[in-house]
């Protein structure tokens, strides 16, 4: 949500947080704040475009989805104000450039609309680039501020985008009144039920803190991330779904869990996965009304696949019954030190296949870093890929070519789901 997500200012030069804003900031606003929300903390998304685009069309799209879903008019109003602000008759956030036959010219447009900086008091905090590189190839590039948006929210707009270009129908509106679910929530997590929920679900992690423990503080963004897009062996990732009765996104939980063991030695694991922390009804919603279920798995000696797939089940189905509590919070008192889970697992590609355009060819556009605010960030993609970013170089002594073998190795373990997950091979044969 835009405008509560806005509340969360930067490092040194932005603005404190005052008690008006602190009763109203949602809290399960986790994992990227106060340090995720510096001017630059953008996510990015791009796609190539094959064939003659209507550009009028497409601006026209953009500016209906922005015109009808208030959030994305938001901004940070400042200390001892109301928690946002809104543009009520906003420019559209839509920039075109022609660049046929200039190469410079379009790698300048390119480098400029992915590093576009916003600044957190002034609208908007959102913007679509369209570059054309040739008559018909375009690059089209989404560029929002976090606090705007996350990545359900991306692939949400994205939709709407497509389901309105060149089209007359109405834009999506959100069905929530905001302000009062962000007050339903508050008094939840004021509550003794929310206590109770607490206390049972510190009980539940304390076995998986040193698999929730970073093992270093982590800056944002990581100026030494490294990351790999893994190409997988979609035959067996197929034949692992029809085994285990499992989607690919579940069958990459596996193998998250799988290599977290390998990399750590660790028999009580530990980790976050993103999920949309949004009532039911309001599905149109955009915003930043993320947060992260956190998991324990247990692995015990002779366990099998299956019981390790039962296993990843079971400590899902737990978290959820804590998914009111902010992430955060739980982390905190935990241990003492950052609120940083050191796993993480984000079962959705940011955007993937969610620009349709008519009948024209899209393509994925490489724009920028994930960046990991954790050791290991697991991205679950399609059959053919997964995508795995590291905060450092290294971690627990693998680099990023020993963490892509591990999960290309960990698949051909579930290929038989009765066979015992071999504790040796696993932490010291992934290693060699």
């Amino acid at each position: 949500m835009t405008g509560a997500g806005a509340l969360v200012p930067s490092h040194a030069g932005q603005l404190p947080l005052t008690m008006r804003d602190r009763a109203l900031l949602p809290r399960f606003y986790t994992r990227f704040g106060p340090s995720g929300s510096t001017s630059h903390t953008n996510l990015v998304y791009g796609t190539v475009i094959r064939g003659e685009v209507d550009v009028d069309a497409l601006r026209s799209a953009v500016g209906r989805v922005v015109e009808a879903n208030p959030e994305l008019r938001a901004f940070y109003s400042g200390p001892d104000q109301d928690p946002a602000k809104y543009c009520a008759s906003p420019d559209v956030p839509f920039h075109f450039e022609d660049c046929r036959a200039d190469g410079a010219a379009f790698k300048a447009a390119v480098r400029a609309a992915i590093a576009y900086p916003f600044s957190l008091t002034d609208y908007p905090l959102i913007r679509v680039t369209l570059v054309r590189r040739a008559p018909a190839r375009f690059v089209f590039i989404l560029c929002a501020h976090h606090l705007a948006v996350d990545g359900w929210s991306i692939v949400m707009f994205l939709r709407a985008i497509s389901r309105l270009y060149k089209s007359d129908g109405p834009a999506s509106r959100p069905a929530v009144n905001v302000p009062d679910y962000l007050r339903d929530r508050q008094a939840y997590l004021d509550s003794d039920a929310a206590a109770a929920d607490t206390a049972r679900a510190l009980a539940w992690l304390t076995p998986a803190i040193p698999a929730l423990r970073p093992t270093q503080p982590t800056l944002f963004p990581s100026p030494e991330e490294v990351h790999r897009l893994v190409r997988l062996d979609r035959q067996a990732v197929r034949q692992a779904c029809q085994v285990l009765g499992l989607s690919v996104t579940e069958v990459h939980r596996v193998l998250f869990v799988l290599v977290q063991h390998a990399l750590t030695g660790l028999d009580e694991l530990g980790f976050s996965e993103s999920h949309p922390n949004r009532p039911p009804e309001g599905l149109g919603l955009y915003g930043f009304l993320s947060d992260d279920h956190l998991v324990r798995v247990t692995i015990r000696p002779g366990d099998t696949v299956r019981d390790l797939v039962n296993a990843v089940n079971r400590g899902l189905d737990h978290a959820r019954e804590y998914e009111g509590l902010p992430a955060a919070t739980l982390l905190r008192r935990l241990y003492d030190g950052p609120p940083l889970p050191r796993f993480h697992f984000n079962p959705f590609g940011v955007g993937a296949n969610a620009l349709r355009l008519g009948g024209l060819s899209i393509r994925h556009f490489k724009t920028m870093k994930a960046f990991a605010l954790t050791d290991l960030t697991f991205v679950s993609l399609n059959a053919d890929f997964a995508f795995i970013a590291m905060a450092r170089p290294e971690v627990d002594g693998f680099d990023i070519d020993a963490v892509a073998a591990c999960v290309r190795r960990a698949l051909a373990l579930l290929a038989d789901p009765t066979r015992p997950l071999s504790h040796g091979w696993l932490r010291s044969g992934w290693a060699a």
